[in-house]
């Protein structure tokens, strides 16, 4: 039976504060075999976003999961878009869902869920996001869904996955040594020429030429300058003949994750 399918999903974003309340809606053709025009909607909440998809489907049950595959999708985005801002991976889930078909006497049901929430109260800052840029991550976002990355490029597919799920991680020194191995992932899909730390290294000036340059310790076999980044991983990482000061290290890698997070994701939003 024909009708309209509607989900709704909530995607918190603590640090952020939308100036105009919108709502964002952008059409996006569904994939096969939903091919109809799908409708997102983002509208700002209290803690970030409520996004509503509505699909024009014959088979509700069907387009349940891909309406969650896409809600996903769309939360991936945000992140790199976010990624000056936020401190982990936004997360899309689903709160409800509903379908209207055209014989109103006909009731369709979907398989129970159970949605434990939990409150607390917390303290934050929030940085204002205008209007006009939520609009343009669902623009861009309906690009890249009209024209998905080729098949050659999985290196940056799987940068990108790399760098969400860093996210998620808590400890910042395996969120920052993530996030550099998503870079030099990355850089395969580049192409640049030369060792691991040299590629990554040329990413990371290139988007931003005024990163500091540190000269390795005296008694490291490495004498070239490093970038503040790659300076801090290898402390840590090569501590066997960079001074062995660990604890030293974890400090300094947990002062920069923000900025190399925030940088790491301008890089790959921008592929």
């Amino acid at each position: 039976m024909p009708g309209k399918f509607s989900a709704t999903y909530k995607l918190p974003v603590p640090d952020i504060e939308v100036a105009d309340r919108g709502p964002f809606t952008t059409q996006i053709a569904g994939p096969q075999p939903w091919a109809a025009t799908w409708t997102a909607t983002l509208e700002p909440s209290t803690d970030g976003f409520t996004l509503t998809i509505e699909i024009e489907t014959d088979d509700p049950t069907a387009v349940w999961m891909a309406a969650d595959s896409y809600a996903k999708r769309i939360a991936e985005h945000l992140t790199f878009w976010l990624c000056d801002h936020v401190k982990q991976a936004v997360i899309a889930t689903r709160v409800n869902q509903s379908f209207q078909g055209t014989d109103s006497h006909t009731l369709h049901a979907f398989p129970g869920e159970v949605l434990f929430t939990g409150y607390t109260s917390t303290l934050r800052i929030t940085r204002r996001y205008s209007g006009s840029d939520i609009a343009g991550v669902l623009a861009d976002f309906s690009l890249h869904e009209a024209a998905p990355p080729p098949v050659t490029a999985t290196d940056i597919v799987i940068a990108r996955q790399m760098y969400l799920a860093a996210l998620n991680v808590e400890n910042s020194v395996a969120r920052f040594l993530i996030i550099y191995s998503a870079l030099a992932a990355f850089a395969a899909f580049l192409g640049i020429k030369g060792k691991t730390q040299y590629r990554v290294e040329q990413i990371l000036k290139a988007e931003d030429p005024t990163i500091p340059m540190i000269a390795p310790p005296p008694q490291s076999p490495k004498k070239a300058q490093e970038t503040q980044f790659t300076s801090a991983r290898n402390d840590f990482i090569h501590a066997e003949d960079r001074g062995r000061q660990p604890a030293a290290a974890i400090s300094t890698i947990e002062g920069l994750t923000p900025k190399f997070q925030a940088l790491a994701g301008r890089i790959l939003r921008k592929g």
